[in-house]
């Protein structure tokens, strides 16, 4: 290919794996693994993919650009043709007919472009086609201002219409609201059966998949000889992916709810341990958290219905994190240390392991920021008041313990 082709390929395969076609790409970003797709090498003779796509790409396999588009729409016609058939894969069609639309559109918009790069012509519509072959000259368009008729303008004369301003009441009678909400929050502890931990393969497999970048620095376990044993003494129980997986190869999980806690077990022990002003790692784990609970809600919870077989994260929970950025983002104005440092972790661990002498003793319930958020991202809270009330806890057992 020379290269315009080349570059016209790369502008293609860069919209098929931009950001904002996450939702559907994510499932097309590298090879199948027969393992999770059984037989599928039997019924897809010709397996393609963005990323082996991309690396046929560098590699200058393709004789021409159309070589290209064949490779790439035959991605998505093997995702359809393999899943059609299979009820538990029937999420897959919807992004398959949505990126092969996509693919189509930057095709088109490739092809123009190398007409004009070329020096070419682009075949226009039949009508337009005509007119500029028989005139040869710039086509002028005309737009006509309709005038507004005697009831439009009337209705134009009458101020506008104030909308109605939305409030929203706290009911002084929580009796009702909280019946509602435990209601809503009553999980079942469904079985691990073969079809729900197909489903949780799902999630695994799409989460890798959609958030690589994030799930990078979750696959293995904390090792780094600089901090573990910092680690090991602010996290109690450490989760990663490739724990995980293996939890799921060995069929450790009793229940569905037991895989989910241990997702977002690996978000929240990110959050409690990196509490620097600014740290890098605390958005990363907010966007992995947040595709976690999307993948929960499509491929568990969907299925599920009316069924609830985890907790329910609160509906604010992102806000609720803000909150906690905020908090540690505090500085001192004498010497500028973190205000929260001593309120991050329990009191214990300043105290070598050991509770201060009587701590236990003026202190019913003993809490740190870390706690707050592993509360929240596990689903513990039930409403935002459960929330806002340990939060102002942290520093009243303060007060109360000195």
């Amino acid at each position: 290919m020379d290269k315009i082709d080349i570059k016209i390929c790369a502008e293609i395969h860069n919209g098929l794996t931009a950001p904002e076609r996450g939702n559907q790409n994510y499932l097309f970003l590298s090879p199948v693994d027969e393992k999770y797709a059984p037989g599928y090498l039997t019924v897809i003779k010709r397996p393609m993919d963005l990323g082996t796509l991309k690396k046929n790409l560098d590699r200058d396999v393709y004789a021409s650009r159309h070589e290209f588009y064949s490779d790439c729409q035959l991605i998505f016609e093997n995702a359809l043709l393999y899943n059609k058939d299979i009820p538990d894969n029937k999420f897959v069609l919807d992004p398959a007919r949505s990126m092969m639309r996509a693919f189509e559109k930057l095709r088109k918009a490739a092809e123009r472009k190398a007409a004009r790069l070329s020096g070419g012509t682009v075949k226009a519509d039949s009508a337009s086609g005509s007119n500029s072959s028989t005139t040869g000259k710039k086509k002028i368009s005309i737009k006509v201002k309709r005038k507004k008729s005697t009831t439009d303008i009337s209705k134009a004369d009458e101020p506008p219409k104030k909308k109605p301003k939305l409030k929203l009441k706290m009911s002084s009678d929580k009796s009702s609201f909280s019946k509602s909400l435990s209601n809503a929050q009553k999980v079942e502890d469904l079985p691990m059966t073969l079809s729900r931990r197909a489903q949780c393969y799902k999630i695994y497999n799409s989460l890798k998949r959609r958030r690589p970048t994030e799930c990078r620095w979750f696959l293995k376990p904390v090792t780094d000889p600089m901090i573990v044993r910092d680690y090991k003494e602010k996290i109690k129980s450490p989760m990663d992916l490739g724990t995980i997986s293996q939890k799921l190869d060995k069929n450790k999980y009793n229940t569905v709810g037991e895989f989910v806690d241990d997702l977002r077990l690996v978000a929240s022990n990110c959050l409690i341990y990196n509490t620097t002003i600014n740290d890098s790692f605390r958005p990363v784990a907010v966007d992995f958290l947040t595709t976690t609970e999307e993948l929960c809600r499509y491929f568990i919870l969907k299925h599920e219905a009316p069924k609830k077989p985890y907790r329910s994260i609160l509906y604010c929970w992102v806000e609720c994190m803000k909150v906690i950025d905020e908090a540690i983002k505090l500085t001192n104005p004498d010497d500028g240390h973190q205000t929260a440092w001593f309120f991050l972790h329990p009191v214990n661990y300043f105290c070598g392991g050991q509770w201060p002498d009587g701590y236990l003793d003026k202190i019913e319930k003993p809490i740190d920021l870390g706690c707050v958020v592993k509360n929240l991202i596990l689903g513990v809270y039930d409403s935002v008041d459960e929330f806002v009330r340990d939060c102002k806890l942290v520093t009243e057992n303060c007060r109360k313990a000195y």
